[in-house]
């Protein structure tokens, strides 16, 4: 997922949201980070986005206004935008995450979308 627009100031640096995520028997992946390896599961701590280490994959350019961000997760301040983007693929689920270090913020689908270094998935059900 990519945004469609970038805000020009960041106004938020942590907070709660929601991300979309592959399933596979029961454990959790991300989609767009498979640098990361292995399986996401969610643990006691933030995980890093490892695209942060990579110089070449550092920035991004939105969409629609072709304003460059840096990559990180991708994280709706809403549940149900999230609901209807992980609509599109099998085997997903939508959780509840914390995220922190915001990177960017901006628009997807005409939804507030956060860009985050880190995130902690919230145990299913809380």
């Amino acid at each position: 997922m990519c945004l469609d627009t970038v805000d020009r100031k960041v106004r938020i640096t942590e907070g709660e949201g929601w991300k979309f995520f592959s399933t596979k028997e029961g454990k959790l992946r991300n989609f767009y980070e498979s640098n990361l390896q292995g399986e996401l599961i969610p643990r006691v701590r933030f995980l890093s986005s490892r695209w942060n280490a990579d110089p070449t994959r550092r920035t991004i350019r939105a969409e629609k206004d072709r304003k460059p961000y840096k990559l990180g997760f991708h994280v709706y301040t809403n549940k149900a935008p999230a609901l209807r983007d992980s609509l599109t693929y099998t085997q997903c689920c939508v959780r509840r995450v914390s995220f922190r270090g915001v990177l960017a913020t901006g628009t997807s689908r005409c939804d507030t979308v956060i860009v985050a270094r880190e995130i902690y998935i919230h145990p299913k059900g809380k």
